[in-house]
């Protein structure tokens, strides 16, 4: 039994008698309409619901000089980008290796970089290697290294991401640390 009720093979019984029929016009054969099977609707799929351990993964392409973030699709897979940013990568070609990285994310709101400047929002993703912003001449906001910024997007750094400080300050602010960041050429 599905549920569905069956069309009946033969008329109920009536607990009425059934009234004698007065003589009427011989009656035209009329087809009988046999029962249509009732549709069974198809079931909509239902999202499977993905385990999240991390809402984001992060690709590094040192040959485009760009950092994508991505999320979980409808798919399960990180697919849906929710943010691409300019970037400048190590100038020596050095650091990291290709390869998944995972964030251990120490983040510092002024770092003092290996070269002697200041970078903001400095976010760990491994070792040595951080995102950060571009450097500036003093530990202030208004001393940004002027000669920096045009070298975005170019091999500029001495190992880390710099980006743009909103950038810079966007991963710090919403990426947690264990995050998988992806490094490719």
């Amino acid at each position: 039994p599905t549920g569905i009720p069956e069309p009946l093979d033969t008329p109920p019984s009536t607990p009425f008698s059934t009234p004698t029929p007065s003589p009427s016009p011989t009656p035209s054969s009329s087809p009988s309409l046999s029962p249509s099977p009732t549709p069974v609707p198809t079931p909509t799929p239902q999202r499977k619901p993905v385990k999240l351990d991390y809402p984001y993964c992060m690709v590094v392409d040192r040959g485009k000089q760009v950092v994508t973030v991505y999320t979980v699709g409808e798919t399960g897979a990180y697919d849906v980008v929710v943010r691409q940013m300019i970037c400048s990568t190590d100038q020596y070609d050095r650091k990291p290796p290709n390869g998944i990285y995972k964030m251990d994310g120490e983040r510092k709101r002024w770092l003092t970089t290996l070269l002697g400047s200041y970078a903001q929002y400095a976010t760990r993703i491994s070792g040595t290697i951080l995102f950060h912003s571009i450097p500036y001449v003093k530990k202030s906001p208004d001393k940004l290294d002027a000669k920096e910024y045009p070298l975005l997007g170019t091999n500029a750094s001495a190992g880390c991401i710099r980006l743009v400080c909103e950038d810079a300050k966007w991963i710090y602010e919403n990426v947690p640390n264990g995050t998988p960041v992806m490094f490719t050429t």
